[in-house]
């Protein structure tokens, strides 16, 4: 004897035979192999917030505090705060060279950053008022960082941006 297929769901689950059993104990149970799947599965790292070191972070502001603010599979960034001390990171990856290109070129314009030479990537920095912009781009990844520190004096904190970027230039 050919069991139906709610009579079957009923021995599996013992909801019951209804269409409502069916369709609840089918919800219920997706909802937990879901719910199972993403506790197993750990969360994509945000690469934003491992472009500077710790010992980076404490050398430009401090002791600080790491705010990841958003992570895709084509970017991410992330803050690192102490007080009103800010660092910020955006990594951008682009589908085409032209593409990462053209975002380089928009945002060193925005900076108003001039290259670096001898960083083996392309490299721009800059220094206005209380912030400190470096950017790179490593073939088809995009990386700017920010530090606005309105107690240090902007050359200052360029200049240790820089030697951090040109370390995490150089990285593979």
């Amino acid at each position: 004897m050919r069991r139906s297929s709610l009579q079957h769901w009923d021995a599996v689950c013992g909801c019951g035979t209804s269409p409502d059993a069916y369709t609840y104990g089918s919800l219920m149970l997706s909802l937990s192999l879901a719910l199972s799947l993403m506790l197993t599965q750990t969360p994509p790292v945000n690469v934003a917030c491992g472009v500077l070191t710790s010992a980076q972070v404490t050398s430009l502001i401090g002791s600080a505090k790491t705010m990841p603010m958003g992570n895709a599979p084509n970017g991410s960034n992330c803050m690192f705060q102490n007080e009103n001390k800010i660092i910020t990171v955006l990594v951008a990856t682009n589908a085409t060279a032209d593409a990462a290109q053209r975002l380089f070129d928009a945002q060193k314009r925005i900076a108003t950053g001039t290259d670096i030479a001898g960083w083996g990537v392309p490299a721009y920095g800059a220094a206005v008022k209380n912030v400190a912009i470096s950017g790179v781009l490593k073939q088809l990844m995009f990386v700017e960082v920010k530090v606005s520190d309105s107690t240090q004096k902007p050359e200052r904190m360029a200049q240790v941006l820089q030697v951090a970027m040109k370390e995490f230039a150089a990285r593979k």
